[in-house]
């Protein structure tokens, strides 16, 4: 439990009202957009276009990671303005060229969408630390109706969670797995 994330969270269900658009066209959604830090607010925005091996998706739940409490408080710096929320489950809904991803499905979004894949990082298997690490900072995040999403970076999320479950593990859950892996932890 961190109390940091209940402040974030108190944040957002304090504009909540603001959540709702008025009445948007096709090419419109509504995100929750940091401004600068501590200003938070519910947003009419274009609707993200998938490029070129991406998708968008449909949000379904997105989890509050003390990442994006970080960046609300401003002890974190990324540009501004920005669509927090990097612990994203959503529907594919629209899909960029070379994209095999089928419509309808519902995935899970990690931090970490795309690395370059020829840096010393990527090819001795830490992508992870590459330099040019592309993340939801640049695609934008999940807290808004749809979301933007490097369609390799997708995980199918079973039937057997909920999104509200499978949310937080695309970081949290994430970084759990990474510790177990990197401790050789066997059953």
């Amino acid at each position: 439990f961190d109390p940091r994330s209940v402040e974030l969270a108190l944040a957002l269900v304090s504009r909540w009202g603001e959540r709702a658009p008025q009445a948007l066209d096709a090419t419109r959604t509504r995100a929750a957009v940091l401004e600068a830090p501590g200003v938070l607010r519910f947003r009419d925005r274009p609707l993200p276009e998938p490029a070129v091996g991406e998708v968008r998706l449909r949000v379904l739940s997105t989890g509050v990671c003390g990442t994006d409490v970080h960046l609300w408080k401003g002890t974190l710096g990324a540009p501004l303005p920005l669509v927090l929320g990097h612990e994203t489950v959503g529907v594919v809904e629209a899909r960029g060229e070379g994209v095999t991803l089928p419509l309808g499905a519902r995935v899970g979004v990690p931090w970490a969408q795309a690395s370059c894949g020829a840096c010393a990082h990527c090819t001795t298997g830490h992508a992870r630390q590459c330099l040019r690490l592309w993340t939801w900072v640049e695609l934008g995040g999940g807290y808004a109706l749809h979301a933007r999403a490097v369609a390799s970076a997708c995980v199918l999320v079973p039937g057997s969670l909920t999104s509200e479950e499978a949310a937080p593990l695309m970081c949290a859950g994430h970084t759990i797995e990474t510790a177990l892996v990197r401790a050789s932890v066997r059953a």
